[in-house]
């Protein structure tokens, strides 16, 4: 995001991970890193690496990235119950869900793309959802917190992430299913071309 750069809440920290290196740990206790506003359009992604500390299975929502409040436009992305899944305001379907379930401390590789033509999650490389969209979707890029959800009324903090997340990047574009591969660490093809 060049010169945009997130900023800590709640006592987010930095810490040194045996896998990763350095990366933000959240104790899923009102703490969150907070993105600013970075644009919007019909095409973006949004990929990061998530090591959750908690059993993700009983969890509803436990946050990736969220908009802040619920306005035309935002994205809402998490695991529920333990699969990824995304919403986006205003677009007619309801949520995507995946369909694998993550484990308990380990790194998974999350993406979310939103075309012009095309909505979708993705789980260590592969695509996990999607949904064709009728006409192009205009989606807030940023403007809402990573590991969090800064509720409608501003100030409440919830559905929060306990664990681990590195790696952030934000694209004002729509990577293609090569780029989400080897952002997941794909060096070998898959069973079946893209």
């Amino acid at each position: 995001a060049g010169t945009r750069h997130a900023t800590a809440r709640g006592d987010a920290t930095v810490v040194s991970d045996p896998v990763r290196g350095q990366v933000v740990y959240l104790d899923g206790i009102g703490d969150a890193v907070a993105v600013p506003l970075l644009g919007s359009g019909n095409a973006q992604t949004i990929a990061m690496w998530v090591n959750t500390a908690v059993n993700p299975v009983p969890i509803q929502f436990e946050s990736f990235f969220h908009a802040n409040g619920w306005e035309a436009g935002d994205l809402h992305w998490r695991y529920s119950y333990g699969k990824v899944n995304a919403g986006i305001n205003g677009l007619a379907g309801g949520d995507l869900n995946g369909i694998s379930i993550a484990k308990t401390n380990q790194w998974n590789h999350v993406a979310v793309t939103v075309a012009p033509t095309e909505f979708a999650l993705w789980l260590n490389g592969l695509k996990e959802a999607s949904r064709t969209l009728a006409a192009p979707a205009t989606v807030t890029r940023g403007d809402g917190l990573i590991g969090a959800w800064l509720g409608t009324d501003g100030t409440t903090i919830s559905r929060t992430f306990t664990g681990r997340i590195d790696d952030v990047r934000f694209y004002d574009r729509t990577l293609s299913p090569e780029e989400i591969a080897s952002l997941a660490g794909r060096t070998e093809p898959f069973d079946k071309p893209y």
